[in-house]
């Protein structure tokens, strides 16, 4: 995307990436076939998706909580190269950043599944949550060397994908197998308020930036992970009191 972007410009380059994601999700969406044909049939909403799940106090928790973290989630994959070359990095460098974060977050998803079988899903997500969250305060706030911004690459990108790897089974876990189709239907309908994080970060970017130019977004990042992982905490501990027990 960086020659693209050199030549057309960041509007035409996010017009390229839609119409390539486009055509992709157009070709996926052909290739589905379903195995056992069901009988169409008219179907009211409330039939297809239970809101009583929203009925569920832990349910709603994480859904709270979840969809503040997320927040951040998109905050650094959209300012990284800027603040890079604003640092003196080159353009090159600035896109490395995030595609080091990109691949240590796909490595981080496996990561979070294996250590959420062994010590549960929602303890792994909310450590994680936490983790993303102090690594923009403690390495992005310090980070202007591209040493240092590699290292909260790779960092927050191992943490900040955790909710992702983690949804199905924790929606689940507090739903049951029965309403595990809706309650994951409306939760990522919420999910959809995360992209709005660039865009109130930024608008508090304009605010402050005399004080120190990005220092907003890091703040941001930061704040929106760890009040999330409050809300996960108590999602924890309403589930069960003991703070070491699997859930």
């Amino acid at each position: 995307m960086s020659p693209i972007n050199n030549s057309l410009g960041p509007a035409w380059s996010y017009r390229v990436m839609g119409f390539v994601c486009l055509v992709c999700d157009l070709v996926a969406v052909a290739l589905v076939k379903e195995i056992k044909p069901v009988p169409k049939k008219r179907m009211k909403l409330t039939d297809i998706v239970k809101f009583d799940v929203l009925k569920n106090m832990n349910f709603v928790l994480f859904c709270i909580g979840s969809d503040l973290a997320l927040l951040g989630y998109f905050v650094p994959f959209f300012y990284l190269p800027s603040y890079a070359t604003s640092n003196g990095m080159s353009f090159t460098q600035g896109t490395a950043l995030i595609a080091v974060a990109a691949t240590a977050n796909s490595i981080g998803r496996i990561g979070a599944g294996i250590v959420g079988d062994r010590i549960g899903r929602i303890n792994t997500n909310i450590i994680l949550t936490i983790l993303a969250g102090l690594s923009s305060f403690l390495i992005w706030s310090f980070a202007f060397t591209f040493g240092v911004m590699m290292a909260f690459s790779v960092v927050f990108g191992l943490f900040c994908g955790s909710y992702y790897a983690l949804l199905s089974p924790i929606v689940a876990t507090i739903l049951g197998m029965e309403k595990f189709p809706s309650g994951l239907s409306l939760i990522l309908i919420t999910n959809v308020f995360s992209v709005f994080g660039p865009s109130i970060s930024g608008g508090i970017e304009a605010r402050t930036a005399a004080v120190q130019p990005y220092l907003a977004y890091k703040m941001f990042t930061g704040a929106a992970y760890l009040v999330g992982a409050i809300f996960l905490i108590l999602l924890k501990f309403r589930m069960n009191k003991n703070p070491f027990a699997k859930i």
